[in-house]
């Protein structure tokens, strides 16, 4: 019997809360009691191994374990999996360890491991490896892949700190009580502060509730950065909010797509700032396009949509459910070379869609409020149905709309008020609702458009597309109108 999988939501949570005892871990034996707790909570393992990597050995400097295995004991790196992980720089997944040629079985009779996931420290120049282990034949999940390799890339940072242990100039590092004070109260930050030695803090460029974000550059890799710092609004410890925040990271991280924004690393400082490090953008969300020009052209939204219903797609591949697609959430980038293409913001509400949850509080704010729009949130989201991606889809059909008719388009109920009850909820959507009978009593548009936006915005997600049959079909759409529209 296979031991149970840890659910994502409850592995998030193991895992920022690792992440936030490491950026204030001030020694290495503090880091690895750190690490090697959080790899089995966070996997569900039976054992868990700190690995450095010392010249052409590899040192097994801490475990956590069901039985004792290997603490201690220096191997030569081409003699065991962590070397191999450490010279090749990427993840072992190794499901029955008595039949991988990379392995000597003789090591693993002796002990209760039959499969492992193996990490590196690090990507660029791995300093070591996290390995966990579990008593029967089973592969690790990809999830699972990339918990534990978030989890390595926090404890190389956290290592790094610890071997510059330099105090910096205090007029470009904000202190503890600085910090908070000046990222979590009022966003006023000194400019050329810089997170971790390395990304600098420029201009603040937006705020939201979540988080502030700035203009920056990344001194190491010498290129412009987008910064954006947590920073809850009602209390300076919040971890609904620390857990959402991390949670867009690694969501992001995840969905390689030209079509969404790419993150580059997600931290903590040494002064308890949670913050993202992503691409920078330059334009404008397609609701504040919206604000200005009220609609768009035919000729201009089919592209920025197909564009998004791609990056969505991609995003259902990885097993990612977004659910928060909104004109917001929508960014039109303008490249160097003067073209304007999508890109798909805030995984910050995003769930696997591998998990079986009907959710009508899941959509609420911790103040009972509807979280978004109410106007964007397809049906089945509010019922105690299971969710898919074509919840995203219907998003995105009411984007579309959006977009060609402008936001009268919507009804001007905006659901304000607190919710006070399930069935309540329920009443208030299904009695406002955005739909087919909406988009048929406009004929200024082709029919064709009315009809795929009725397909994608239809009740029973069933009848919708896929987000990857979306794109084909608004693709396909384009190419058949005429090109003055």
């Amino acid at each position: 019997m296979s031991p149970p999988i840890v659910e994502p939501l409850v592995a998030s949570r193991r895992l920022v809360r690792a992440i936030e005892e490491l950026s204030q871990a001030r020694s290495l034996e503090q880091i690895m009691a750190i690490v090697r707790r959080a790899a089995r909570t966070i996997t569900g393992a039976d054992g868990a191994s700190f690995i450095l990597a010392e010249d052409d050995l590899c040192y097994f400097a801490d475990e956590d374990a069901v039985t004792p295995l290997w603490k201690g004991v220096r191997i030569h790196q081409t003699n065991c999996i962590s070397g191999w992980v450490v010279h090749n720089r990427k993840a072992a997944i190794i499901p029955d360890v008595l039949n991988d040629p990379r392995l000597p079985p003789e090591v693993y009779r002796p002990t209760f491991v039959r499969s492992m996931l193996m990490v590196p420290i690090g990507i660029e120049a791995p300093v070591g490896a996290i390995g966990v282990y579990w008593p029967v034949v089973r592969e690790a999940t990809a999830a699972e892949a990339e918990y534990l390799q978030a989890l390595a890339n926090s404890t190389a940072t956290a290592m790094e700190t610890l071997q510059r242990n330099v105090q910096p100039d205090a007029r470009t590092r904000l202190s503890g009580s600085a910090a908070r004070a000046g990222f979590l109260a009022n966003d006023e930050i000194i400019p050329g502060t810089l997170l971790d030695e390395r990304y600098r803090l420029d201009e603040k460029i937006g705020v939201g509730g979540y988080g502030a974000v700035y203009r920056g550059h990344d001194l190491f890799d010498d290129r412009p950065i987008a910064v954006k710092v947590c920073r809850p609004q009602a209390t300076l410890i919040d971890q609904n909010a620390i857990e959402r925040f991390f949670r867009e990271g690694l969501w992001t991280s995840r969905v390689r797509h030209p079509n969404a924004v790419e993150v580059y690393a997600y931290s903590v400082t040494s002064d308890s700032v949670p913050y993202l490090v992503m691409e920078l953008l330059n334009g404008r969300t397609l609701a504040q396009e919206l604000r200005i020009c009220t609609r768009l052209s035919l000729s201009r939204a089919l592209p920025i949509l197909e564009q998004s219903a791609s990056a969505l797609a991609a995003a259902h591949e990885q097993g990612i459910l977004h659910r928060d697609i909104k004109p917001d959430n929508l960014f039109l980038h303008t490249t160097p070379d003067g073209k304007v293409v999508a890109k798909l913001l805030d995984f910050g509400s995003a769930k696997p869609l591998d998990t079986q949850v009907g959710e009508p509080f899941n959509a609420l704010t911790a103040a009972g409020q509807v979280l978004g729009t109410p106007h964007f949130i397809a049906p089945e989201r509010w019922t105690n149905q299971n969710v898919d991606g074509r919840s995203d889809v219907y998003s995105l059909g009411v984007s579309m709309m959006v977009a060609l008719e402008g936001y009268v388009s919507l009804r001007q109920t905006q659901f304000q008020a607190v919710v006070s009850s399930h069935s309540e909820l329920v009443t208030a959507v299904y009695t406002a609702p955005v739909g087919h009978t909406a988009v048929s009593q406009r004929p200024q548009l082709p029919l064709l458009v009315v009809q795929l936006m009725e397909r994608a915005m239809n009740n029973d997600p069933l009848l919708r597309p896929t987000a990857a049959e979306f794109a084909t079909e608004i693709h396909q759409l384009h190419a058949a109108l005429p090109a003055d529209q």
